[in-house]
């Protein structure tokens, strides 16, 4: 069962990589005609390039996420959050919420600094950012 779902994992993560290097690979197509006159040559190159930098983070926030979830699984995570959920509470709904509360909490924390680099850094230097850190941290909770 456990092949099973790693082989379920890898399968989905290879679907996600080739639907991002599938649109990757479009990226350097002209203007279409029909809006020529609504963009500008250097708004739209802007674009392509801001385009190719999330790209790469998506790609590393992806394989981040399936190396994860496989990793927890191998090593026996989720058990341990199931232990943990099961001694705070014998509600199995109470349980539920608090197995998944850690899960996504930790994964959380995996994921702030990829989400922080992207605002901070990607969208900031292409002029799209309009978050504080004040901001992002209150849009994360």
């Amino acid at each position: 069962m456990l092949l099973l779902t790693i082989s379920i994992i890898i399968a989905v993560y290879l679907i996600d990589i080739s639907l991002l290097l599938l649109n990757y690979k479009h990226r350097n197509q002209t203007i279409p005609a029909n809006v020529k006159d609504v963009y500008k040559e250097s708004e739209y190159s802007k674009w392509l390039q801001y385009t190719l930098e999330t790209y790469r983070i998506s790609i590393m926030t992806s394989t981040l996420s399936a190396f994860t979830l496989i990793l927890f699984l191998i090593l026996g995570f989720f058990p341990m959050l199931a232990d943990i959920a099961n001694k705070l509470s014998t509600d199995k709904i109470i349980q539920t919420l608090i197995f998944l509360g850690l899960y996504f909490a930790v994964n959380f924390c995996l994921r702030i600094g990829f989400q922080w680099y992207r605002v901070f850094n990607i969208e900031e230097r292409y002029g799209f950012n309009r978050s504080t850190p004040t901001t992002f941290i209150i849009d994360q909770l």
